[in-house]
């Protein structure tokens, strides 16, 4: 149960600051829907989702914090270390729970606030988080496994058959395709039953439609296999692990407004101007409105009238290669903005409170420091304790990374500098680097703990 506490409190953690990502990106979708191709929102979905059920990716993304000024920069003033296969995470709430007590929320601007936390109140908030979480992911295997059963019952196209010819995607043998009675609508799936035919992808088609029809859907489905949408959309099915955000949801739904949206348009590069216009007729009378959860790409699953619309002002992007590289920038850059970050940040206050949670209270942290200082040789009986912060330069020179450390005075007026490290699990304080002052520090800044 320890484990699934301290699991429940990094992905909320994540979810937190990926939820204020998202929000950037929905405020920011009016323009970025002006300046971007609807692929090029993908692209940056799916990097912004990268750390929300991937926690090493936020390891990663730390070392791309090459701007003076990030999003994760103002929000996050503390990160906590979940095993070394995760790296530094991010810890708004507390990282890591060792027992009842007090911890800090770390809120943006370096604010500390108190909360008390005890095993009843965690377990039952884990054991709900989990037990939604399960729920929501057997409801949507098992509608998944229903519609695909009965798709299964269709009759298989062989690769030799005309409507796969031209369209490269489908000539492979990767790609099965089964035509079906009553589908809600064409789809396509990554592995699941076409994998007994050997092949890595299925699309599935409904029967009623004629020839011409059915070949601009099978080309539709062909582009989401080209451009990786099923790949994208599996993995952002970690969507469920934060069920209790809505921020998350809304991204999700517009991010799968965004695939159809780059499909449609990979596919209009490839008609000529009858075929769109029956293309966009087709949408209209084939669209069912509604989104479908259980499949990763589905033909008309939704905002028909916004597609058309996109249709009908659509222009070919070979016209555009210089707006098309602007946008791109755009899109590095805020990606840069939303996924650099700081890491390696603790707080003393923290060590602090969780000496006091133990038996030895504020004398056990006090002794540890001391102890800590008599590696320089020196005895000292420590009368103030402060915990300090400086930057220092990264490998570029606007990267950086903050570095808390202590100030300790002694009974004899002088002071000491100890570098901060400790575990945070095992509350066991670990200094580094102790070196005795030449004078006074300034302490303008500085948080006084003993």
């Amino acid at each position: 149960m320890e484990f699934l506490i301290d699991l429940f409190l990094q992905l909320l953690n994540l979810g937190l600051v990926l939820g204020a990502e998202i929000g950037v990106l929905l405020l920011l979708r009016p323009l970025l829907c002006r300046i971007c191709t609807p692929q090029q929102r993908v692209v940056l979905w799916a990097v912004v989702w990268l750390s929300a059920y991937l926690p090493w990716a936020y390891d990663l993304a730390n070392q791309l914090n090459l701007l003076p000024v990030t999003l994760r920069t103002l929000l996050v003033t503390r990160t906590s270390d979940f095993g070394s296969y995760a790296g530094e995470l991010p810890a708004i709430l507390p990282g890591r729970y060792q027992s009842p007590g007090l911890y800090h929320l770390a809120l943006p601007g370096g604010k500390l606030a108190d909360v008390s936390l005890s095993d009843g109140v965690m377990t039952a908030l884990t054991v709900l988080w989990a037990a939604v979480a399960l729920g929501l992911a057997w409801w949507c295997a098992r509608r998944s496994e229903r519609l695909e059963r009965k798709a299964y019952e269709g009759r298989l196209l062989s690769r030799e058959d005309p409507l796969r010819r031209g369209i490269p995607e489908l000539e492979r043998e990767t790609t099965m395709i089964r035509v079906c009675k009553d589908l809600p609508t064409s789809f396509v799936l990554w592995g699941g039953t076409a994998r007994e035919t050997g092949a890595s992808y299925g699309i599935y088609v409904q029967e009623e439609l004629s020839p011409e029809r059915m070949r601009l859907v099978l080309l539709h489905e062909a582009q989401h296999i080209r451009l990786r949408h099923c790949w994208c959309k599996l993995y952002l099915s970690g969507v469920l692990l934060y069920w209790y955000n809505p921020l998350m949801w809304l991204g999700y739904r517009c991010f799968c407004r965004d695939l159809e949206l780059a499909c449609d348009r990979a596919v209009l590069e490839r008609l000529d101007g009858d075929e769109r216009r029956e293309y966009a007729r087709m949408l209209v009378e084939l669209g069912s409105g509604r989104l479908l959860w259980d499949v990763p790409t589905a033909f008309g699953e939704c905002d028909i009238a916004r597609r058309v619309r996109a249709i009908a002002a659509w222009k070919s992007s070979r016209q555009n290669r210089n707006r098309q590289a602007a946008a791109w920038a755009v899109c590095l850059l805020l990606g840069l903005f939303l996924a650099g970050g700081p890491h390696d940040l603790c707080r003393a206050q923290d060590i602090l409170l969780a000496y006091q949670r133990e038996d030895g209270g504020t004398e056990a942290f006090v002794q540890a420091v001391e102890r800590c200082v008599e590696e320089t040789g020196a005895t000292l009986e420590a009368e103030e304790i402060w915990c300090a912060s400086r930057w220092l330069e990264g490998r570029l020179p606007w990267t950086g990374q903050k570095e808390e450390y202590l100030l300790v005075q002694g009974a004899d007026g002088s002071w000491y500098a100890v570098g901060l490290a400790w575990d945070a699990k095992r509350v066991s304080f670990r200094g580094s680097d102790p070196q005795r002052l030449a004078e006074v520090p300034d302490l303008a800044g500085c948080t006084r703990l003993v």
